[in-house]
Parts: structure tokens; sequence; C-alpha cells
């Protein structure tokens, strides 16, 4: 004869509910981060135009090296680059480009 699992939800309803209320925990848990994670890009590409556009004054252009290195810049370089445009000599400078040794 086999032997019941008390701990079966589909037999028992109180480990039912504590399943299910784990079940629904890690949803809100998951849907929150991905709406956290959202708001984090969409705060760091909002950056990225405006950037674009302090570039485009101050420089007359955006290379396309340029928007490359944009795209591909955390939040945290994109404040550096803001502030540093207004600042620097170059866009390189402004933009932390590695100096080339030939």
């Amino acid at each position: 004869m086999q032997r019941r699992n008390p701990l079966d939800p589909a037999r028992n309803p109180l480990v039912r509910v504590i399943v299910r209320g784990a079940a629904e925990t890690a949803r809100e848990r998951s849907l929150q981060a991905g709406f956290d994670e959202g708001i984090r890009l969409g705060r760091v590409n909002g950056k990225i135009p405006i950037i674009r556009r302090l570039i485009a004054d101050r420089f007359s252009s955006v290379p396309p090296w340029a928007a490359l290195r944009l795209r591909r810049a955390n939040g945290a370089q994109l404040d550096r680059w803001g502030k540093a445009i207004l600042e620097a000599e170059t866009l390189e400078a402004a933009l932390e480009v590695p100096a080339r040794t030939t």
C-alpha cells in the first residue's frame, strides 16, 4: 500500500494555501523586479538624447563612435559625461576615451 504524503497540496488544503501564497509572492517579486529594471533603463535611456544634444551643440556633431559609446554606457558614466561635455576641450576627453599610443 502506498503511503500518503501529508505535504501533497492536492490532499492537504493548508499546504495548498501555503503553496499558492508562495507562488503569488514570487510572482509579485518578479513583477516588481521587472518594473524596477524598466524604470532604471528608462532613466538611463532618457539621458542619452540630452547628452547627444549637448555634444552636437558643443562639438557640432555626434560621430558614430560617440553614439555607440553612449548606447553602451551605464547611468553613472552618462552622468559624468554630461557634466564633462560642458568643460572638456575635446569630445574624446569628455567621453573618457583612452589616448592612443603610436
